[in-house]
């Protein structure tokens, strides 16, 4: 080979490996940053200021890159990893989905957040069954068991659920005894319901157990005490407490333990107070608290009195008077570490619809919006886990319904957001 191309086959050979060199160098392709998902967030609903977790994929760990909205409204966000947010429901926000986004692009939640509002009330899915008064009811975790009632056509022996989850009514199985709405009272002891309302064939009176997982009464042992109007009921640690109530005779104080294991009745000390008809009630935490009520029976009177009943050591101690006008036939339930109350007939027979909230702790009172549903007596009332529930009853005008005397009929239901 000759010396010229030599040289040419030694160029050429540089340049081929200065070529493959190079490549080195070309543009290399990155993956784009994954888009962020929401897979949920927790819980479903809150109020302002509450602490939301959102759960999914692709956040960013530098929250200052994270931006989460409630419904549009920018939230501050207090910690996150890759795959979670701890956010706090901004003031502002309404109720609907919540997105984040990052630089990648943004992502939206498949349920909808509810902004839960203080102090409001609710309208909620009216009583379906028969239009009836004395409507007798318990509750069971966040169903409200109510009906056997009196209607213009007799009194009723129809029994429905209300879910406070779903909005939903569905009709179960009838009270098989004998009704006599307006007097003796229903109450609940864990997953089962109890109705106090008939006498049997020799006068004593019939306790009626309800099994929500059977949809089936059985009845139980008798209660021992009489019936009465106006009776109060309810449930600390596994037991029942019944008693109290009036009738033409007079009034009683007396307290009865039910024990539904050994299905058994036990005496227990008398209330002190002097509203033991129609009186109101109310649990928080191992401590039950009853009061307002009628000191007479004939008489429309109304107390201001309140007491604590422990059932620890079966003593009941005087507390804070109930700041409202003096009342009977008021309405209450608990919710958390608060007790309220509301509504009810003052001392001219007139109907109320003020509310209050009562913090055991501090022993003090504080009036809350009026009840929605306006003046109301003789009204039912029950807890979910962050509400309450308030309706049916008596009040200025009936709702719908030809009722012939009972024209001032209720069988609307409202949930209460504290």
């Amino acid at each position: 080979m000759s010396g010229k191309r030599l040289l040419l086959f030694a160029f050429m050979l540089h340049l081929f490996s200065c070529s493959k060199n190079n490549s080195a160098t070309d543009p290399v392709t990155v993956d784009p940053p994954a888009l962020p998902v929401i897979t949920g967030f927790s819980p479903l609903a809150a109020q302002v200021d509450s602490i939301v977790t959102i759960t999914g994929a692709h956040f960013n760990p530098d929250i200052s890159k994270d931006v989460v909205r409630f419904n549009g409204t920018i939230a501050v966000v207090k910690s996150g990893t890759d795959a979670q947010l701890i956010v706090i429901v901004p003031a502002g926000a309404s109720t609907g989905k919540i997105t984040v986004t990052i630089d990648a692009g943004t992502a939206t939640s498949g349920e909808i957040f509810t902004v839960l509002v203080h102090d409001q009330w609710t309208v909620k899915s009216s009583f379906p069954g028969s239009f009836m008064g004395k409507i007798t009811s318990f509750r069971i975790g966040n169903k409200l068991y109510a009906g056997i009632g009196q209607a213009y056509t007799g009194n009723l022996q129809e029994f429905w659920q209300y879910d406070a989850t779903t909005g939903a009514w569905t009709q179960k199985a009838s009270y098989p005894a004998m009704s006599l709405p307006g007097l003796g009272i229903g109450f609940s002891i864990g997953n089962k319901g109890y109705v106090i309302m008939s006498p049997d064939s020799l006068g004593y009176t019939d306790l009626w157990q309800y099994d929500t997982a059977l949809n089936t009464w059985t009845k139980r042992a008798y209660f021992p005490g009489s019936l009465k109007q106006g009776m109060t009921a309810f449930s600390i640690n596994n037991f029942g407490y019944v008693g109290l109530g009036g009738d033409g005779i007079g009034r009683s104080n007396k307290i009865w333990q039910y024990d539904p294991v050994a299905d058994s009745w036990a005496p227990k000390s008398d209330f002190p107070g002097t509203g033991s008809t129609n009186s109101a009630s109310f649990v928080v935490g191992s401590y039950a608290y009853v009061g307002t009520g009628m000191n007479g029976f004939n008489t429309i009177t109304g107390s201001t009195e309140f007491y604590r009943y422990d059932p620890s050591t079966d003593t009941w101690t005087k507390k804070a008077d109930f700041p409202g006008v003096g009342r009977n036939s008021a309405a209450g339930f608990a919710i958390g570490d608060y007790g309220y109350l509301g509504t009810g007939y003052n001392l001219s027979g007139f109907y109320l619809s003020d509310f209050w909230q009562y913090n055991p702790s501090t022993d003090i009172w504080a009036q809350k919006n009026d009840f929605g549903g306006g003046v109301r007596g003789e009204a039912s009332g029950f807890a979910g886990d962050n509400q309450g529930y308030l309706g049916f009853g008596s009040g200025a005008a009936h709702q719908a319904g030809a009722m012939a005397g009972y024209n001032s009929i209720y069988i609307d239901l409202w949930e209460y957001q504290p």
